[in-house]
């Protein structure tokens, strides 16, 4: 059994960290933003807006990212928040798998995709939640500051 407090930890994920193409995988909802960020660390921001739109292509540098995220919202999204990262979690370690080796980054990033087709509430969720390459200042200052700061 996955407990809630286990951490998504282990060699394969701190790939993460190697990998030249930043993936930020985000879980927003209306009041905190959390994100599988790749130092394992969920980040919290208050009074975090629906906006996701772009900032009219205002560029800050020329930093690249790639982002997937999960909008959802309401009373519970905190409970939402919780189930949906320990279901992600469990389908990307698989039903045997050894959760003191990690979870394979590639099967993280599927887990995450098809959770975000059947809950997200923002358009990109057709797309399991890719909103494509994006430069640092294009999108709300959360997203910013965990895909280019963190």
């Amino acid at each position: 059994k996955i407990e809630p407090s286990l951490p998504i930890t282990g060699k394969k994920i701190m790939q993460f960290k190697d990998m030249t193409l930043l993936i930020t995988l985000f879980i927003t909802f209306l009041s905190v933003t959390t994100a599988f960020a790749p130092n394992n660390h969920a980040k919290y921001s208050s009074n975090t807006a629906l906006q996701m739109g772009l900032l009219d292509g205002l560029f800050k540098s020329s930093k690249q990212a790639s982002c997937l995220h999960i909008l959802v919202d309401g009373p519970k999204a905190n409970d939402q928040l919780l189930d949906m990262k320990i279901d992600i979690y469990k389908k990307a370690v698989g039903m045997f798998g050894d959760v003191s080796e990690g979870v394979d980054p590639a099967k993280l990033v599927s887990a995450f995709s098809q959770k975000a087709k059947s809950k997200s509430i923002c358009p990109s969720k057709k797309d399991g939640g890719d909103l494509r390459t994006f430069g640092e200042g294009e999108m709300v200052p959360e997203f910013d500051k965990v895909a280019f700061k963190e």
